[in-house]
């Protein structure tokens, strides 16, 4: 049961800085976005 735990707990770790990575990302691009478009309509 304990390594069975410890997997679980590594999976979710993993999963968690998955998807800490993917919101940086879609932060990035949101800024990205937003200064393509106040570039292109000054």
């Amino acid at each position: 049961q304990a390594r069975e735990q410890a997997a679980q707990a590594r999976e979710a770790a993993a999963q968690a800085r998955e998807q800490a990575a993917q919101a940086r990302g879609a932060r990035a691009g949101v800024q990205v976005n937003v200064n393509v478009g106040a570039g292109s309509n000054p």
